[in-house]
């Protein structure tokens, strides 16, 4: 298809998309295509056809008087030009859109649409900056079934597009959009030679959700090294990457076969996931390396122990940089680095000892402290606190609840009164219970009760044990469940006018106090408890 045309197309069918979004806002909006989760299996008329109900507007004449004029405002003339235009398109006078847009449907007219506009079109720049001020428009006032339809136009274009730079701006506007509905699409541009593979691939790690992860994990198996490559990059970047994506990128690195840069490749995507399961081949290509190329692979295996710190395991850090400090194949101008690393992992202090309530105060009688956990009886839990108090802190723990199981986690709070209101209560609750369907969104897991609801999602199925990591840090609360950030807010910022309970809560200005648990009758575990004082960092 040639550019110009290509552009034309697009920019209308993406007008007359805006258009019937503004034009009937009271009517209900279209359902959602439903997300395919297994990739396996990819239906090519769902890839490449744009359903007829929602270009099937053929039956009136096209009007070109109207048209010419502001069509040229909005690919042309000055800025304030085209936001007439953009105004234009997005309001009642779009009807003229929808007959042009109808007409499309009509091959042949194709090419009298494009001797119109023509002469109206300005540079390249001017084009592209309408089509993502639209795009932009999208986003703020169209709904997902919008976003899906629009994303497989860009992405039937893209593929048919013989311009490397057009399908890689098409592409960017997909991942702009991030609907999931063009997943399939893009898994099939990024598996297809002469199309903009890594463009796709790129576009594919920028969109979230299940479907994604699983399209960037066929990748891993592309015989195209590069496309495995930006599979193995996109998937790095992401928060709590499915398991089975890590093991493949692991037997990626283990092979023997193949090109090395694709194991490297995969190595590299673990070291940025902070997998403990990369530092065994870190440590083996450290050692088989040449006295030359040895400070690269000790880089390697420093920034692969900084995020295993970061994240939950600095345990294993803490083993392979002693390793490292006494290794013969390690620089010695490396060995400050490690050596600051490892004072940093041994700061983290366990708060339980595996055994005993030792170091805990409260109602203990309600919790079994025994075999590595806290558990708290099912009708009896209540309330139990550090004996130690915290001021900036990040705390690392182990969850497990049973079906409906509610409970809590102080942060700064006394060791007396509810702490909800006179410290901080970060829930901890089974979002998958139809009991808990109806609660206020602050009430959710990861929310600060009554002043901040958390992004759901990210829990595991009960029985399942969970990872949670909290920051508090002056005036900020961060909260990581199971590798993805579900809250991060200023206290002041999210209370400023008021709270969303409407309740007084004085323990948002308290600067210090007792961690707890905060039981509420029913059964919940808790493990790998453990505190990094950031007080005097």
């Amino acid at each position: 298809m040639p550019l110009k045309r290509l552009y034309i197309v697009i920019t209308i069918l993406l007008v007359f998309v805006l258009v019937r979004t503004m034009l009937d806002k009271s009517a209900e909006p279209t359902a959602p295509i439903p997300v395919k989760t297994d990739l396996n299996v990819i239906n090519e008329s769902e890839v490449n056809t744009i359903p007829e109900d929602e270009t099937d507007y053929n039956s009136k004449a096209i009007e070109t008087s109207a048209l010419s004029e502001h069509l040229l405002n909005l690919f042309s003339g000055t800025s304030e030009d085209r936001r007439q235009g953009m105004r234009w398109a997005i309001s009642a006078d779009g009807d003229a859109v929808i007959r042009l847009c109808g007409a499309l449907t009509d091959r042949s007219s194709v090419g009298s649409i494009e001797n119109l506009l023509t002469s109206t079109l300005s540079e390249e720049a001017s084009r592209r900056e309408a089509i993502h001020g639209l795009v932009m428009t999208l986003l703020s006032q169209g709904n997902p079934a919008q976003r899906g339809l629009v994303s497989r136009i860009f992405g039937q274009a893209a593929q048919e597009s013989e311009s490397e730079d057009v399908s890689g701006f098409l592409l960017n506007e997909i991942a702009l959009l991030g609907a999931e509905e063009v997943v399939p699409q893009l898994l099939r541009i990024a598996s297809s030679p002469d199309t903009n593979q890594r463009a796709a691939v790129m576009a594919l790690g920028d969109i979230p959700g299940e479907s994604s992860s699983l399209a960037l994990a066929e990748l891993l198996k592309s015989p195209v090294e590069l496309v495995m490559r930006e599979a193995a990059n996109a998937i790095s970047q992401r928060q709590d990457v499915p398991q089975e994506s890590q093991k493949l990128l692991l037997s990626i690195a283990q092979s023997t076969a193949g090109d090395i840069s694709r194991r490297e490749a995969a190595l590299e995507a673990l070291i940025q996931l902070g997998n403990p399961d990369a530092m065994i081949l870190a440590m083996s290509g450290l050692k088989a390396s040449t006295p030359e190329n040895r400070g690269l692979y000790a880089d390697r295996l420093i920034k692969l122990a900084s995020r295993l710190e970061e994240t939950r395991y600095e345990s294993y850090a803490l083993n392979y940089l002693n390793a490292l400090l006494i290794s013969r194949h390690v620089p010695e101008n490396r060995k400050p680095v490690i050596r600051k690393l490892l004072d940093r992992c041994r700061e983290w202090t366990s708060i339980y000892d595996g055994n005993s309530s030792e170091g805990w105060i409260g109602d203990l009688s309600g919790y079994v402290f025994a075999e590595d956990e806290i558990q708290c009886l099912e009708g009896s839990g209540g309330e139990i606190y550090t004996a130690s108090e915290y001021s900036d802190f990040i705390l690392r723990f182990e969850f497990k609840l049973w079906p409906g199981s509610n409970s809590g986690l102080g942060l700064r709070t006394p060791s007396s009164g509810n702490a909800a209101y006179v410290g901080m209560e970060c829930q901890i609750i089974d979002n998958s219970s139809e009991k808990y369907a109806n609660l206020n969104p602050y009430q959710f897991h990861g929310s600060i009760y009554g002043v901040q609801p958390a992004l759901r999602g990210a829990q595991r199925p009960v029985g399942e044990w969970n990872f949670q990591e909290v920051r508090c840090q002056g005036r900020r609360v961060t909260v990581v469940l199971n590798g993805k950030t579900i809250l991060d807010i200023d206290i002041d910022a999210v209370s400023e006018n008021g709270t969303l309970d409407g309740k007084d809560h004085p323990g948002l200005k308290r600067t210090k106090g007792h961690i707890g648990f905060l039981g509420h009758d029913d059964p919940v575990a808790f493990r790998n408890l453990r505190v990094l004082d950031l007080t005097s960092n």
